[in-house]
């Protein structure tokens, strides 16, 4: 089963969008292999600002920040784990979310940036620990599709 880490960071400050989006899609981390869900990526700043303004809420925790890396054992592609990212980040159906695969360490993981605001009605994320028990699963169910 995938190990996942949700960063105990608030995010809170003016800048924690960009620097967050920074560090993911680095290419020295990255090569590349950086993508998005319901949001472009390479615009993927701005318009995370723009969903929060426009809902009024510009103030506080602006993203939560998940590792997720393969259990001991499992291995799998950059390509692969690019698609499996792809398809973690659609458990955040109705917000935005800019990931990085890192293949920078010889553990192959992924860093997800996802807006604490949802683009289609301003609804705020539910707590961290229900999020990373949820994720959990939908990841193993995911894994398996994988053939994992």
């Amino acid at each position: 089963m995938p190990y996942i880490k949700i960063v105990n960071e608030n995010y809170d400050n003016d800048n924690a969008i960009d620097n967050l989006f920074g560090y993911i899609t680095s290419c020295s981390k990255c090569g590349g292999m950086a993508g998005g869900y319901n949001v472009i990526p390479q615009y993927a700043v701005k318009m995370m600002k723009m969903v929060r303004q426009l809902y009024g809420k510009s103030d506080g925790s602006q993203l939560i920040h998940i590792i997720l890396s393969l259990s001991s054992g499992e291995t799998m592609s950059e390509e692969a784990m690019y698609k499996f990212s792809l398809c973690i980040a659609s458990y955040f159906c109705d917000h935005q979310v800019v990931f990085g695969v890192h293949s920078d360490t010889n553990h192959l993981h992924t860093h997800f940036m996802v807006n604490t605001v949802s683009f289609r009605d301003g609804s705020v994320l539910k707590s961290k620990g229900e999020i990373k028990r949820d994720l959990e699963m939908f990841c193993s169910n995911i894994l398996s599709e994988f053939g994992k």
